[in-house]
């Protein structure tokens, strides 16, 4: 499914180690959000959620997309 000519291979892995580590950082720091607050998870989409781990979020699901397609 994932074809990878030889002269690419390196790029495309250095692309990949990139996109997963921010990925697993955006991850954590909306998780690191979500811990702050005890009463869960409708509280802060109700009133807190700034533009920050908004972008977070969207990355997160873009990036999980992206891998899904691969």
């Amino acid at each position: 499914m994932l074809a990878i000519s030889p002269s690419n291979a390196m790029g495309d892995k250095r692309m990949l180690g990139l996109c997963v580590s921010f990925m697993i950082c955006m991850f954590f720091s909306f998780f690191l959000f979500l811990l702050q607050d005890t009463r869960g998870l409708f509280f802060i989409f109700k009133k807190r959620l700034d533009w920050l781990h908004m972008a977070a979020i969207v990355f997160a699901i873009l990036f999980f997309f992206f891998f899904c397609n691969m």
